[in-house]
């Protein structure tokens, strides 16, 4: 088969498309002879309570099967493009002949439409017969309706007033809860300095052994590291600035009982001792002090 028998797709579906149009303008004509249209009904033989009927177009609608090319699915997309539809088939259908399938669509949506209406005109006239007294049944619903709305409007205030006061209760007590931390914060930060500073007393006026010394320097400092969170908790509470200067020379005495009896643990070899005491630095927060001690 040579390229030339070979024919491109848009050619062959322009060439079915006229085809199809020389089919289409083969029209019967109607013979102008013909009496008077025979589906015409008479006034006189319609009942009152016979439905009306919604005429159509004065031609008659002629159903045809439409060309393969005119998809009518293609109407009811929601992303359906008039100018695109067009510009598509415009490439192998001649507008004339689009213009006649859409006119011939339209023509049978508009049959189809005066169908439905005529299915159910019936019903819909003698919809109107069954509706008797809505006035006042309208006039009934209207008291136990505003007599609702009315309950409901008072509900709704003393649910209202109710959130409120539930919401100024949560606020107090949630502020009731930040200064009752306060209060705990400074009375814990006062017992820890007191207690610091009966330990110090008490270690300066002790007559026992170095090891005991140590053990004791430890626990001190341990609450020394208990009382520097305290003050990283209630830093720029005036309490806490107020407590500063003790914290401090308590500090400063500790270090200086920590260097002394390191000095004597590490002359007398005494690991137990030195133990204690770098346990005590560790809790300080001070390695670097008995960095130094050691390597004197």
């Amino acid at each position: 088969m040579t390229s030339a028998d070979v024919t491109p797709p848009d050619e062959h579906l322009a060439e079915v498309a006229l085809d199809e149009t020389t089919q289409q303008e083969e029209i019967i004509e109607p013979d102008e002879t013909s009496g008077p249209d025979e589906t015409a009904v008479l006034d006189s033989d319609l009942g009152e309570d016979s439905a009306p009927v919604a005429s159509s177009s004065p031609e008659e609608v002629t159903v045809t099967d439409s060309p393969i090319w005119f998809r009518k699915e293609a109407f009811i997309v929601p992303e359906f493009d008039s100018a695109e539809y067009v510009n598509d088939l415009r490439r192998y259908v001649p507008l004339e002949t689009l213009r006649t399938e859409l006119d011939s669509h339209l023509n049978g949506l508009n049959h189809e439409l005066v169908e439905l209406i005529n299915k159910d005109y019936t019903e819909f006239v003698n919809l109107s017969t069954k509706l008797v007294d809505i006035d006042g049944a309208v006039v009934r619903m209207r008291a136990p309706l505003v007599e609702l709305k009315n309950k409901l409007g008072a509900a709704r205030e003393y649910i209202a007033s109710a959130v409120e006061a539930i919401g100024s209760g949560l606020a107090k007590r949630q502020e009731a809860a930040s200064v009752r931390g306060v209060l705990e914060l400074m009375l814990d930060t006062a017992h820890v300095v007191a207690k610091v500073e009966k330990l110090l007393s008490e270690l300066r006026g002790a007559t026992c052994g170095v090891e005991a010394k140590a053990h004791l320097l430890e626990r001190i400092a341990s609450e020394v590291n208990r009382l520097k969170f305290y003050i990283a908790r209630g830093q720029g509470l005036p309490f806490v600035e107020g407590m500063m200067p003790r914290i401090k020379g308590a500090e400063e005495e500790l270090s200086a009982l920590l260097q002394q009896v390191l000095r004597e643990a590490l002359d007398k070899e005494d690991q137990v001792v030195a133990k204690h005491c770098l346990l005590a630095y560790a809790a300080m927060d001070r390695a670097g002090a008995a960095e130094d001690i050691v390597r004197e």
